[in-house]
This record gives structure tokens, sequence and C-alpha cells, in this order.
């Protein structure tokens, strides 16, 4: 159904997807991804994103929400998971360095994009998908 909607809302749907796949696989992460991984491919960054997000939301651990990350292979997905945990972080700690101790869990390749959305940096990482 997500597909169907209009361009501007399909990383929305595809955020509360995952959002309810967390919910749904008792936040079971091989499970979660697998689930999101059966959505379209432009679009299926945004499921993971509604997953980490409910992990962090659900324990207020932004751990959870590395693990998962970790786990993921593909620089587009794992971009965007990454910059979600770092928007965890932001609303979970107003203390810049709590955000930046929680970056520093990304893979090399991906602190970027956590620190970006950590607000920590306003510089975009190129491997980010749009939308």
């Amino acid at each position: 159904m997500c597909d169907t909607a209009p361009d501007p809302m399909r990383p929305v749907c595809y955020q509360g997807i995952g959002t309810y796949v967390s919910g749904v696989t008792a936040r079971d992460p091989r499970e979660a991804a697998r689930l999101c991984s059966l959505g379209s491919e432009q679009w299926r960054p945004w499921c993971f994103v509604g997953v980490v997000k409910n992990f962090i939301d659900v324990t207020a651990r932004p751990d959870d929400g590395v693990a998962f990350c970790r786990s993921l292979a593909a620089p587009d997905i794992a971009s965007r998971c990454w910059k979600a945990v770092g928007e965890e972080a932001a609303v979970l700690y107003p203390a810049v360095e709590k955000r930046e101790e929680v970056c520093r869990g990304a893979e090399s390749t991906m602190v970027d994009a956590c620190r970006s959305g950590a607000g920590l940096s306003r510089v975009r990482p190129p491997e980010l998908p749009s939308g």
C-alpha cells in the first residue's frame, strides 16, 4: 500500500510500517530486517528507520538501536539507520557529549550519518538516501 501513496508520503508510510514490524516481531532484529527487506528497494530504508526508532523508544536505550544498525550491510539502509539513531540520541540526551558517545558506537563509515541525525554536524553524508 505504501507504494501507492503520493511520493512525499512514501517515506512516512514505510517508517510507520517499520514501527509496526518492530512490534509485531517483538523487536526481533532478524525478523524485522527480513520483513523490511520485502518492501520496495527505493523506500525500504525508511522501514528500517521505523524499526530502529521503535527499538530505542521502547527501551530508551540507544544501544538497542546501535546493535540493530550494526547488523545491516546495505550502505543506504545502514546510513539511514544510523541517522535515526542520532535523531533518537538527540531526543534522549540534551548534552552534546552523550550524543557524541552514542555516535562513537557507529562503524567508522557511519559516524557522520549518526552525527548528522544527532544535530552534531550539518554535513549531509553522501550515502544517505534522499526523501
